[in-house]
C-alpha cells in the first residue's frame, strides 16, 4: 500500500503525548515525505523529509498538500531525505544494537 503513496500523513493532536510514532520510520523506509503534525523532536527530525501543519487545523493540512500537489519537484527531494534519513535514523541494524547496549547498561 506504501508503494502507491506520494507523501504520509502523521496525524497526532499533540496533547496525545506521542513522540515518535513507528509510523515514522515504515513511511520514511518506503521514499515518503510526511506532512506531520507533532512539534518538537519529530518536526525537527524531519525538517528536509516533510511539512508541518498544526494538528485539527483543516486549512493548515490544506495548504500541506495543495503544497504537495503543486510542487512535484519538492516532493521529489523530500521523498530523497526521507530515504536518507531513514537509512541514517531508523535501520534496525544500528539501532537495535545501540538500544541492546542501553538496555544492558541500565540492568
Amino acid at each position: 500500500l506504501l508503494s502507491t503513496c506520494e507523501v504520509g500523513l502523521n496525524l497526532i493532536k499533540p496533547e496525545s503525548r506521542i513522540v515518535m510514532p513507528n509510523k515514522l520510520s515504515d513511511y520514511l523506509g518506503h521514499n515518503l515525505p510526511v506532512i506531520n503534525s507533532v512539534p518538537g523532536e519529530t518536526e525537527q527530525l524531519l525538517r528536509t523529509a516533510g511539512w508541518r501543519y498544526v494538528a485539527g487545523d483543516v486549512p493548515s493540512l490544506v495548504v500541506a498538500m495543495r503544497h504537495c500537489i503543486e510542487n512535484r519537484r519538492a516532493v521529489r527531494e523530500a521523498a530523497g531525505s526521507a530515504l536518507r534519513l531513514a537509512e541514517m535514523e531508523f535501520n534496525r541494524g544500528n539501532t537495535y544494537p545501540e538500544l541492546a547496549e542501553f538496555i544492558e547498561s541500565v540492568a
